[in-house]
Formats: structure tokens, C-alpha cells, sequence
């Protein structure tokens, strides 16, 4: 087994909080004010769907790749942290780790078992 003491610690941060319904600007001002308070952080976590309030409208929340939230998380991490989410793009999941050194990857998957007209 791999002795992990000698491994530096990892310091995460588990954000959460009230979710304004179809408002994302709302709710990136309202995560972006918390981003803002953290200090020393190595990983942020933020709630699936922060940005629209966990809405099951899909057709009309849906954000392209690079939408309005993406652009919110790249410049995010201009501060000393990484972070890591999902957006809807085309009614599909899009995976999204950036980092202040500027590593970037993306992932995409669709979840082919949802009805495509009920937009999840």
C-alpha cells in the first residue's frame, strides 16, 4: 500500500447555498462573492446545476460550451484556486477542470437514458 504521508494536504472547499430559480447572474454574483472570500484553497466544489437553480427546464437553460457560466468559471480561477463543474450543452453534461496555470480539460457525456423531449 502507498504510504500517503508523505502526500501535502489537499484543502477543499464544499460550497453551498440558496439558488435563485432561472437566475444565473444572480447565482454567479452570489458564488462569486464566496469564491472571493476563500483563502488557501487548493479545490472548489460547487453544487451540480448551481447556476440555474437546479432547473429541469433544460431546453431553455441549456448555456453553449463556452456560455455565460464557462466564461464565469475560467475567469474564476485567475485566483489562486482550480475548480470543477458541469453545465448543460445541447441537453448533455459538459465537464469542465481549469486551473491558474492555465490546464484546461473538458469531458462530455450524454445521458442517453433520459427522454430527450423531457430535457434531462
Amino acid at each position: 500500500m502507498r504510504d500517503l504521508s508523505i502526500l501535502p494536504d489537499l484543502r477543499l472547499a464544499l460550497l453551498q447555498g440558496p439558488l435563485a430559480w432561472h437566475a444565473v447572474p444572480a447565482n454567479l454574483n452570489y458564488f462569486g462573492a464566496l469564491l472571493a472570500s476563500l483563502e488557501a484553497v487548493d479545490l472548489v466544489l460547487l453544487p451540480e446545476m448551481f447556476n440555474t437553480g437546479f432547473s429541469m427546464d433544460s431546453a431553455t437553460q441549456a448555456e453553449p460550451e463556452m456560455g455565460p457560466t464557462t466564461q464565469w468559471l475560467l475567469e474564476q480561477t485567475a485566483s489562486p484556486y482550480a475548480m470543477l463543474s458541469s453545465n448543460a450543452k445541447d441537453l448533455q453534461q459538459l465537464g469542465l477542470l481549469d486551473s491558474p496555470s492555465g490546464v484546461q480539460q473538458t469531458s462530455l457525456a450524454t445521458n442517453s437514458s433520459a427522454p430527450q423531449d423531457q430535457g434531462y
